[in-house]
């Protein structure tokens, strides 16, 4: 999947499709771990 970097506010972001969030079971408020690798953005689900 593509995405385009979006400002929002003062900050800039990616918005994740609802089926995907949907599948994750995510919803709107629950946190992720986002980190940096080798040029590389993984987010990751944190546990509960």
């Amino acid at each position: 999947m593509k995405a385009k970097i979006r400002q929002i506010g003062n900050s800039y972001g990616v918005i994740l499709p609802k089926d995907f969030l949907d599948a994750l079971g995510l919803k709107d408020g629950d946190e992720i771990d986002i980190d940096l690798k080798q040029k590389q953005i993984e987010l990751v689900l944190k546990k509960a």
